[in-house]
């Protein structure tokens, strides 16, 4: 048998590195430790993937925030209703209609960066701890990630290095200049852009942190900070009340 490892197995099963060694630890997945470093079983991960639930295509920018706006809501515990979430959310006509159909065939919590990439297109850069300062203190930029759960008082653990910013199309080439940025793959720098098709009453209002869902979605892209089990946790526990409104749960 030829193993696979842990890299391989995320880009299989679409989620992050973290989630699948929380499946290993799980017995979800079946691998072996060899020299401290997990191999898996192909046909385990193959299994896995054919039985999670597919997540779909990638819902438009616009959609994508009308459902962070739902998410939002039900981690407060806000709505105790469907029509009373649908309500709350600022969309009306078919958009109303997409959200509910959008909601009621959400993915599991391990597959909300996949199924919500649309939010925003992602830039990579390197920047300085200076320079992170700076940037988060930009009016012209939403904090989303740790950093934006962190300003909105609902984290309190370490934000390290890693910086999430949403920024509007129509401002991203004036803070890039402002802010020097140069383009690295694998930079601790996501400014992502977030569509002008985005109605204004969706999209993360700059000069203030990102909602609560967009931030934990970014968590997920970020499986070697430490908080992507966290965040999957407690979209786990959003994704329950949305199955409870929607008749999914059990």
């Amino acid at each position: 048998m030829d193993w696979i490892g842990v890299s391989e197995a995320a880009r299989v099963l679409g989620v992050s590195e973290t989630r699948v060694r929380k499946l290993l630890r799980q017995g979800a997945l079946r691998g072996r430790r060899v020299s401290g470093v997990w191999l898996l079983d192909p046909a385990s991960v193959e299994q896995r993937r054919r039985e999670a639930p597919t997540v779909g295509q990638t819902v438009t920018p616009a959609h994508a925030w009308a459902v962070l706006a739902a998410a939002t809501l039900l981690d407060r515990q806000e709505q105790s209703g469907l029509s009373g979430l649908l309500a709350a959310v600022p969309v009306a006509g078919s958009a109303r209609q997409r959200l509910r159909e959008n909601l009621s065939s959400a993915p599991d919590a391990d597959g909300w960066s996949r199924w919500l990439a649309g939010r925003a297109v992602r830039r990579s850069y390197v920047l300085d701890r200076a320079g992170t300062y700076r940037l988060a203190d930009d009016g012209r930029v939403s904090l989303g990630g740790p950093r934006g759960l962190a300003r909105a008082g609902e984290m309190t653990s370490p934000v390290g290095d890693a910086i999430d910013v949403y920024v509007p199309e129509g401002s991203v080439d004036a803070v890039v200049a402002a802010h020097g940025l140069s383009e690295d793959a694998v930079g601790n720098l996501a400014l992502r852009v977030v569509s002008a098709s985005v109605p204004a009453a969706l999209a993360p209002i700059p000069g203030r942190p990102a909602p609560a869902a967009a931030c934990l979605v970014d968590l997920l892209d970020r499986p070697d900070t430490g908080d992507a089990d966290s965040a999957t946790d407690r979209l786990g526990q959003i994704l329950e009340r949305v199955r409870r409104l929607t008749g999914r749960g059990a």
